[in-house]
């Protein structure tokens, strides 16, 4: 246990760089390469190097790795003390890249300041698109989201009579009473509660990375982020086809909100990807392939002819339409789809407590329902799940099935067809007319 070294040979075979193993109790053994020059191999022997007449430069050597390991034990039981738990592989190569010792680099621990405005500088870097998201400006929606985050870490705060600052966010307790509190103060739904701490274990991240925080609290402390499946739905051929007949000749923004709605209706993309369908060349071609942003996988989308209808009505230049307005625009749609009107029970999480509720179908229509109703569209047709999947670019079978789970009335519906046919096959045809 503790700090040991060793040489690792070079490709010359005649010299080789020192490296430290670090090996405490509640920390995960690791080697890291010490910044000292090369030494020839035979200038080391049983896991330290030679010293004695004529190799004075060893004996400066020497003194360096009884300094690191003085400054490594320092560490280890200073940030015992300061934390009350191990420190982690990050936090010793952070201290080691840190050139302090452990007294030093403690003590510029303890400056304490609020990470607010920090986050809110962070914002506005990407609002500014000083800072992009896979080399693409932060889309509004999500922008909007954080600006959110940081409006309930202030409630929070104020709340708990408390500032938010670099050491304040370090203990547990700062993220578990922040999900206590919006959930039984603000009665935040479950999966509302989740999406602002998923938010705040990306910012503290991003802190971590910035070396504003010693390490994430999420990841230190291994606190899970529960969610509840979303009350979801997807629309059926009839619902499908009413969309499409709407005359909506007379409202050009709902016109183009159809029919942004109905493409990811028959291509599965989700809105982040809706650009790169549109833009892609499609002439003579009945498939295209597009690479998901959110998980690098290909897309092989078939062009079914009402997805081809669209791109001909907009000469191929299908106008773009931010999240929020096409979602609001959505419900209004929805409203004039008679299956979209029936009420449905729909379970949630509300304050620590499961609820229910009826509600009609359209207030739960967003443009995420088009790639759920393209896999439940072809799961309906009985296309092989495999193949659904390299439309959807799904990887697991496991992730693909939340898509479809939802389908469970269609199957039940079937069932009852199979009924009926039965009993009508086998009673006389006056009787079974009048079932």
């Amino acid at each position: 246990m503790g700090v040991s070294y060793y040489i690792r040979k070079s490709s010359d075979g005649k010299t080789g760089s020192i490296y430290v193993s670090v090996n405490y109790y509640g920390v995960d053994r690791f080697t890291y390469a010490l910044p000292i020059d090369k030494i020839p191999l035979k200038d080391w022997e049983d896991g330290w190097i030679k010293t004695g007449k004529g190799k004075q430069w060893n004996s400066t050597i020497e003194g360096e790795l009884y300094a690191l390991k003085t400054r490594l034990n320092q560490f280890y039981l200073e940030f015992q003390k300061e934390h009350k738990t191990y420190p982690t592989k990050d936090d010793i190569v952070k201290f080691l890249e840190s050139k302090l010792d452990a007294s030093e680099y403690f003590e510029k621990k303890k400056e304490v300041f609020d990470l607010i405005p920090i986050i809110e500088s962070i914002i506005q870097r990407r609002i500014d698109g000083y800072e992009l998201n896979d080399g693409e400006m932060y889309r509004t929606g999500t922008l909007k989201n954080h600006a959110g985050l940081v409006s309930r870490l202030e409630a929070y705060c104020n709340h708990l009579k408390i500032k938010m600052t670099n050491l304040s966010v370090l203990e547990k307790k700062f993220v578990t009473n922040f999900q206590q509190f919006l959930l039984k103060v603000e009665q935040k739904k479950l999966n509302s509660a989740s999406a602002r701490l998923k938010c705040l274990k990306a910012y503290f991240s991003v802190l971590v990375a910035d070396g504003i925080l010693p390490f994430n609290p999420f990841e230190k402390y291994n606190i899970t982020i529960p969610e509840e499946p979303a009350n979801n739905i997807a629309l059926d051929e009839e619902e499908l086809k009413e969309m499409e007949d709407l005359d909506l000749s007379n409202n050009p923004r709902l016109d183009r909100i159809r029919d942004q709605f109905l493409l990811m209706c028959w291509s599965g993309v989700r809105i982040s990807d809706l650009t790169s369908f549109c833009d892609i060349d499609k002439d003579g071609l009945e498939v295209v392939v597009i690479v998901n942003k959110k998980t690098g996988n290909e897309a092989v989308i078939p062009l079914f002819p009402q997805s081809k209808k669209i791109f001909e009505k907009y000469n191929n230049d299908v106008p773009r339409i931010s999240d929020q307005k096409i979602n609001d625009g959505l419900k209004e749609l929805g409203k004039m789809i008679k299956g979209l009107n029936r009420k449905i029970q729909i379970k949630y999480n509300r304050g620590g407590e499961i609820k229910t509720e009826m509600v009609p179908r359209y207030t739960m229509l967003t443009n995420h329902c088009g790639r759920r109703t393209l896999i439940t569209t072809l799961v309906n047709l009985g296309c092989d799940y495999k193949d659904i999947m390299v439309v959807s670019s799904h990887v697991t079978l496991k992730s693909f099935e939340t898509y479809i789970k939802k389908n469970k009335e269609g199957a039940v519906k079937s069932m009852l067809k199979q009924y009926q046919q039965r009993i009508t096959n086998q009673l006389p045809n006056s009787t079974a007319n009048t079932l």
